[in-house]
């Protein structure tokens, strides 16, 4: 065996090892926001008044693991992608790039209200069976119950 073939061999074999050992991803760091239904309860102004959401009106988000956001957001549904920091003091998190259906859900319809309000999300905190999603530099925040 060359040198060369030999040094090619190793650089090889350092890239598998380093592939297999690489972090395992969002899934282990935010374990407690993936793969729950979380549904929306409530728009709050910090400080201010709460918009809670009317009956027979459906807004909710689903983080699967693989960083795919699937949103209801009344009667449209919505892929986006997302990102979100561990758990903890520093939470952060970022919700975009929606894809949504586009049916017209009536002028009582928060739909643009909330995927603008995700679309703006900057940290999270999880207490219990509460998800608050912060937007609009922590002044406002989306309220959401965890579903069972």
């Amino acid at each position: 065996m060359t040198l060369r073939n030999l040094l090619c061999s190793t650089v090889l074999l350092f890239l598998f090892v380093s592939i297999g050992c690489r972090d395992s991803g969002p899934e282990s760091k935010v374990s407690g926001l993936q793969n729950i239904l979380w549904t929306l309860q409530s728009f709050e102004t910090i400080g201010g008044i709460t918009d809670t959401i009317a009956d027979g009106r459906t807004y909710s988000i689903l983080f699967v693991s693989d960083t795919t956001a699937r949103v209801r957001a009344d009667c449209n549904d919505c892929t986006g992608t997302y990102y979100a920091s561990p758990v903890g003091m520093d939470a952060h998190i970022s919700v975009g790039n929606f894809f949504c259906t586009k049916v017209y859900c009536g002028s009582q319809s928060l739909d643009m209200k909330f995927l603008g309000a995700l679309g703006s999300a900057s940290d999270y905190v999880i207490q219990g069976n509460v998800l608050r999603v912060y937007y609009n530099e922590r002044r406002q925040a989306l309220n959401f119950t965890r579903g069972f």
